[in-house]
C-alpha cells in the first residue's frame, strides 16, 4: 500500500452501512490504478511536455504536512505521531540530510513492532 492510501483509510470515516474492509479495498484498488495509469501515461507522452519544475520541491514536503495534520485531527491518541516526529529530528541531527530518513524508518519500525508485541503481552514485563 502507498502513502496515499495508508493516509486515506487512516482518517477515512466509512459510513455504518457499508463494509469497511470493501470501501478500504476498493480506495487502494482505485489509488493503485490511477498512480500505474499515471504514470504509465506520463512515461509514454512525458516527452511531450516541457515543463519548468524549478522551485516546487516544496510540493512533497507540503503534502506530508497536510497529511501528517490531517492525521493529528483525526485520530484519538496523538503519542505515535510524536513519536515519528522526535525521531525524524533525532536522526536528522545526529546523522545529517542524507540518511536521516532510513534510520527514521528503522527506528519507528523497531520502537512500534516492541510496543505492538508489548501490549499484546507477548514481551516479558513485571507488571
Amino acid at each position: 500500500m502507498c502513502d496515499e492510501s495508508f493516509s486515506l483509510n487512516a482518517t477515512l470515516k466509512v459510513p455504518v452501512n457499508l463494509d469497511k474492509n470493501y470501501v478500504y479495498f476498493y480506495v487502494t484498488i482505485f489509488n493503485y490504478c490511477s498512480w500505474v495509469l499515471g504514470a504509465g501515461l506520463g512515461g509514454l507522452f512525458g516527452s511531450l511536455v516541457q515543463l519548468n519544475v524549478q522551485g516546487l520541491d516544496f510540493v512533497m514536503t507540503a503534502l506530508f504536512i497536510v497529511l501528517f495534520t490531517e492525521q493529528l485531527k483525526s485520530v484519538h491518541s496523538r503519542q505515535n505521531a510524536f513519536i515519528g516526529l522526535l525521531m525524524t529530528v533525532i536522526s536528522l541531527v545526529v546523522c545529517g540530510p542524507d540518511t536521516f530518513l532510513l534510520i527514521t524508518l528503522l527506528l519507528l519500525l523497531l520502537i512500534f513492532t516492541i510496543s505492538y508485541f508489548w501490549k499484546k503481552g507477548m514481551v516479558n514485563n513485571d507488571n
